[in-house]
């Protein structure tokens, strides 16, 4: 009987051995996760210092343009997301209104009042660097506005040379009263105008002006 004993307490030991032996020994490299390669990739992109130059060197340029956008360096997190958000924003020149043109960094009611005025009495702009005209309106923030604005020169209103009143048309930005006059006497003495350019005939009318006036005109 005590021999049956012993043979059983060394077969008891002999297992908890082996036990032992499967549970502890150390893995193999064979045995690491799968995903332990990506892990230790991405850890060692995270702490390379060419890889933080980089991101910072990204970062930086990607802020320098926000604050070229916004023209001031934001000092919260809120104003640096709203910077982000204006500088993607755009304003189409010949529909926007004064609410539309106060959105715009700088412009407030007195310079969104003279824009949608000196529009209307052109007839709406067909170039954005026609907005340089605005009183007040100096080179550096027109500088600031150009990255958003739009233009829709199909929006522009043609003036009808060969029917137009004297009154109308000297109130055009582009012509003063004795060029307007001009062209109405010669209208009036030598039949319509059958092409724009053939407001050249008209002693008064000089390259400059000519060039400004054209997009405006039209010969019905």
């Amino acid at each position: 009987m005590s021999q049956r004993r012993g043979f059983i307490w060394i077969s008891l030991l002999l297992m908890a051995a082996l036990a032992v032996a499967i549970f502890c020994r150390p893995r193999t490299e064979t045995e690491e996760p799968l995903q332990a390669e990506a892990v230790t990739v991405d850890s060692v992109k995270s702490v390379s210092p060419r890889y933080r130059t980089q991101h910072r060197k990204h970062t930086a340029a990607a802020d320098r343009k926000v604050v070229s956008a916004v023209g001031y360096i934001p000092d919260t997190a809120r104003q640096w997301v709203e910077a982000k958000q204006y500088r993607n924003f755009v304003v189409e020149l010949n529909s926007a209104d004064t609410t539309d043109l106060k959105q715009l960094r700088g412009i407030g009611s007195t310079y969104a009042s003279r824009i949608v005025k000196y529009r209307d009495r052109l007839g709406g702009f067909y170039s954005i660097a026609q907005l340089r005209e605005v009183y007040g309106l100096g080179d550096s923030l027109y500088r600031t506005l150009l990255p958003h604005l739009a233009l829709d020169t199909q929006l522009c209103k043609k003036i009808d040379i060969n029917h137009v009143a004297l009154d109308t048309l000297k109130r055009h930005p582009y012509l003063d009263y004795w060029q307007a006059k001009a062209l109405v006497r010669y209208r009036t003495e030598s039949g319509d105008f059958d092409t724009p350019n053939d407001l050249l005939l008209v002693t008064l009318i000089d390259p400059t002006t000519f060039n400004k006036i054209k997009p405006y005109i039209a010969c019905r």
